[in-house]
């Protein structure tokens, strides 16, 4: 029965690993970066079109500090952002744009060309087309389970006066309307805290700006920090509260954090919840939500744990069902350098460096991506362009893609195509996206492009993740899990060096004689290099040509009689 069962386990993995079987994507798209619309240079013009019709030839200006979604149908959208440039003046913007990925087009949605334009409140819960949150920047944003968006607080205008906002407002993609929803239309205004852990139609976040969002499984609303008001009106300052919108019943929950600012932060115990830990308060953090509805946090600026705002590196997980705050990696102390290790290595002594206004994702695997954002490198301080990913199952950082020193310009490459060689320049202040084919996404910023310094409108992509890869770890997962119901012949192996240069050095040790075969295999499945009928008994070390293959990701497959396994490699 255990043989039957092994050899189904094993025709499960070959199929996966076949090529007809598998989704017609190219290894050399892995890892690679894609230019994908907007300009090469610094402080590109806006191109508006017409209002409404989608062009290959519209594109936002250059611009940093943008409020942006993606909808539910895949759509990237954007509002505002600081100092961008409509063609003429540089200010702030109130301008809506929605980008489609299935045809790569740009689509001025709503407001203006005008910069510092003032808020138009209308009556609440009352939709109309002539309603606008006006030119702002840094506000919070989600998507609802209908697609809709919301926004909330951020700094602008008012008439002409400049400030913070703690209005929450919703736009409607079916009738392209804005609809103030709750909050005041007064700026500066101090929160309403009321009792924590309790709904009230009375409690209300104070105004601020630069703070994180996430959205829930029941389609609740959450945000924390940013810099703005708390409940005593001494001015403005970092936060650390943490809140919740119920949209249903229009309320909102002081849920953890405190109600003072410039809060420093207690971490607790590394990878161990309590109810008295807390991240400190701070501003442009990094944020996602993983599939288990925990919330997770990155860096930023502000406090650490001591009194001093500067930048962080600490990551944060909130698990909403305990209510309790988990410091997961990076330090305590502010203004660290990073410590990269050997390019798409995964390694414990790896640690991402502090930085702001940085980027994260989640993928389908559940690891966690970061990038960019402005801090520290290797030894140098400045815009970073690299990409890491967290693995929260072995607690390792992996840099996988930039460089590893600040203000690196960008190498785009040709628009359309990937490459290794391509790379986005160090920038901070940008948008980020995800769709639903393990792409990341991001927009513009505050940076560098080919030439130089500037404001950027550029627009890439990178695949993180592919279905293969994920079939073939998946499959290698079952094969583990599977192994404490058969005693199985090949005990031991290892490819070291990994990456590998010249030779693939495989040690391996089998219990008894095995006669085993080896396939070097790319992610689509097709077969490089193979040999048969190898002879295995004991500790062993075999050494694979590998001169011929180009540097990429690469699988080495070992079959048995009653064993399989599959080791990911990279040939540099």
């Amino acid at each position: 029965m255990k043989t039957d069962s092994l050899n189904y386990l094993s025709k499960i993995i070959f199929s996966l690993l076949s090529i007809s079987s598998l989704s017609p994507v190219t290894a050399q798209n892995l890892y690679e970066w894609t230019w994908v619309s907007g300009f090469n240079t610094s402080n590109p013009i806006a191109e508006y079109g017409t209002k409404g019709r989608g062009s290959i030839n519209n594109t936002p200006g250059g611009r940093e500090k943008s409020i942006s979604w993606t909808d539910k149908k895949g759509n990237f959208w954007i509002y505002g952002g600081d100092e961008g440039y409509n063609g003429t003046t540089i200010g702030i913007f109130n301008d809506l744009w929605k980008f489609s990925p299935k045809n790569n087009q740009w689509t001025w949605i709503s407001g203006g060309k005008k910069i510092n334009q003032s808020v138009i409140y209308g009556e609440k819960n009352v939709g109309s087309a002539s309603n606008s949150p006006g030119s702002r920047r840094e506000g919070a944003s989600w998507v609802d389970k209908s697609g809709n968006l919301w926004l909330f607080g951020g700094w602008g205008y008012k008439k002409k006066k400049q400030g913070d906002f703690n209005d929450l407002w919703k736009f409607d993609i079916t009738t392209n309307e804005w609809t103030w929803i709750n909050g005041d239309s007064v700026q500066n205004k101090i929160a309403n805290y009321g009792t924590k852990g309790k709904a009230s139609l009375k409690s209300k976040p104070g105004a601020r700006w630069g703070a994180i969002s996430w959205v829930d499984k029941s389609n609740n609303l959450w945000m924390f920090g940013g810099f703005g008001f708390s409940q005593k009106d001494s001015g403005d300052d970092f936060l650390n509260d943490l809140w919740k919108y119920d949209i249903d019943n229009n309320k909102w929950t002081w849920v953890s954090g405190d109600s003072i600012s410039s809060v420093s932060s207690i971490y607790g115990i590394k990878n161990v919840s309590s109810p008295t830990n807390r991240p400190g308060s701070r501003i442009e953090s990094a944020s996602c939500i993983d599939a288990n509805g925990n919330l997770w946090m990155f860096g930023g600026s502000g406090l650490g744990a001591g009194t001093h705002n500067s930048l962080l590196n600490d990551l944060w997980k909130y698990d909403i069902s305990s209510k309790q705050w988990t410091w997961v990696s990076g330090d305590s102390l502010t203004d660290s350098y990073g410590v990269y290790g050997t390019k798409q290595v995964e390694s414990s002594g790896n640690k991402i460096g502090a930085r702001t206004s940085s980027a994260m994702w989640v993928d389908k695997n559940g690891i966690f991506w970061i990038f960019g954002g402005y801090g520290y490198g290797y030894i140098t301080y400045g815009f970073l362009n690299d990409l890491w990913n967290y693995n929260s199952s072995t607690k390792n950082w992996t840099w996988y893609n930039g460089s590893n020193a600040g203000n690196s310009l960008g190498h785009y490459g040709t628009k359309g195509v990937g490459s290794p060689s391509n790379t986005p320049g160090g920038r901070n202040f940008f948008c980020r996206f995800s769709d639903t084919t393990g792409n990341i996404w991001i927009f513009g910023g505050n940076g560098e492009s080919a030439t130089g310094y500037g404001l950027l409108n550029d627009l890439w992509k990178i695949k993180v993740s592919n279905t293969s890869v994920n079939q073939a770890d998946a499959s290698l997962n079952h094969i583990t899990n599977f192994k404490e119901n058969i005693e199985k012949n090949i005990i031991n192996l290892e490819i070291n060096p990994n990456p590998v240069s010249d030779k693939l050095n495989l040690k391996i040790y089998c219990k008894n004689n095995d006669k085993i075969n080896l396939e070097i295999i790319d992610i689509n499945g097709r077969v490089f290099y193979s040999k048969k009928d190898m002879i295995i008994s004991g500790a062993n070390t075999i050494s694979l040509p590998i001169n011929f293959l180009s540097s990429d990701v690469y699988f080495l497959r070992i079959t048995s009689k009653n064993d399989m396994a599959i080791l990911k490699w990279i040939k540099q």
